[in-house]
């Protein structure tokens, strides 16, 4: 199978990391995690050309290898905008430049020959960059499943199989966007479990600064321990924390305010899979105190920023990724909150948001 000369229109959703926990740093020098990543509907909108194919087996069938013309355009603030030309300008740090030279790669040892590229890729941008919330990652990760989507079973399963694993090399949350669903992530990015759940609602801010990921690693301090990875009881509490979130798309928990005896009670359950036996309302996400390290001042400001929406909103309140994106997952759509939060705090963005259950 090919693509014709054509143009395909791309979702690409954000993510939000449900809690994150550094479990040790391995001796080749990465890090072994666990998160539940939850896909939403901010999302950018990616326009995919190509021209037309020519079949294996011709004198043009291997032709030099070509990138695709990439631009994108964004009605965001400057701030966003600056940062994801730098990405875009420079292919060293360009996740869709890296994935694409990894799936020729591996296509081209499977099959001696070059895959099917598009000739053009142009993205309009919604998720800002940076913030913890996949966006480039979220690029990369669907144009891949684009391009698998076209090649026959066998070929197919394979190269699903391999670029699960090679992809990581482009960028640990890439593998979850080939196929993005609530689940469970290990390791450098691995799913290790989805969960099925129904529609969650919630509220996410993006403040007007961000926190890089490798300095926030380099700043956590963790023993080389390989054997440290889950073990049952952390795997039980992990399914009890999705029982949690399946409760609260279900609204079968009260959480308008964080004060109401079954939140509380159910609450605990999710503070259980993350270890923690804190009373208080923030999900763990350890890069929450590598940022007070590293960036003390942005870190008060974004501990005040989830202060008030949590207030504002209730629910479970959280920092996503390596930040600075925070988020209330609140069960029940809460636009008045959002409007309020608008007027509030002028320099953070503000979003309502569900789940995201596929294009």
């Amino acid at each position: 199978m090919s693509f014709q000369s054509e143009s395909i229109q791309v979702i690409c959703p954000a993510k939000l990391n449900l809690g994150l926990k550094i479990l040790s740093k391995m001796p080749e020098g990465h890090h072994y995690l666990t998160s539940i990543f939850l896909p939403i509907n901010l999302s950018d909108e990616m326009h995919v050309e190509f021209d037309e194919y020519v079949e294996p087996g011709t004198n043009q069938d291997q032709q030099s290898f070509l990138m695709p013309e990439l631009s994108f355009s964004s009605s965001l603030p400057e701030y966003f905008q600056e940062q994801i030309r730098q990405g875009f300008e420079n292919p060293q740090l360009n996740t869709i430049t890296k994935a694409l030279m990894i799936y020729t790669e591996e296509y081209r040892r499977m099959t001696n020959f070059l895959p099917q590229l598009p000739s053009k890729i142009h993205i309009i941008k919604k998720i800002p960059s940076p913030g913890g919330l996949g966006g480039g990652s979220s690029n990369a990760g669907s144009l891949i499943a684009l391009l698998l989507s076209q090649l026959e079973n066998d070929i197919q399963k394979k190269m699903i199989q391999v670029m699960r694993a090679r992809l990581l090399v482009a960028g640990a949350d890439i593998p979850f966007f080939l196929n993005p669903q609530p689940a469970l992530v290990v390791d450098k990015g691995h799913v290790l479990q989805y969960f099925k759940l129904p529609v969650i609602h919630g509220i996410i801010g993006i403040p007007p600064f961000g926190f890089s990921t490798s300095t926030m690693f380099k700043s956590l301090k963790k023993d080389l321990q390989p054997e440290k990875k889950m073990n049952d009881a952390q795997s039980h509490a992990f399914a009890e924390a999705a029982g949690f979130l399946k409760k609260l798309g279900a609204q079968q928990i009260n959480n308008s305010l964080t004060t109401g005896s079954d939140y509380q009670s159910e609450r605990q359950l999710w503070y259980r899979a993350w270890e923690n036996d804190s009373q208080g309302t923030l999900p763990i996400n350890e890069f929450v105190d590598a940022a007070k390290k590293v960036h003390p001042a942005e870190a008060d400001r974004l501990l005040g920023y989830m202060s008030v929406l949590e207030r504002e909103a209730g629910g479970l309140v959280g920092m996503t990724g390596s930040g600075a994106s925070f988020f209330a997952l609140t069960g029940t759509q809460l636009s008045g909150v959002v409007e309020r939060l608008r007027a509030k705090i002028t320099d953070v963005l503000w979003f309502p948001f569900t789940s995201y259950n596929g294009p």
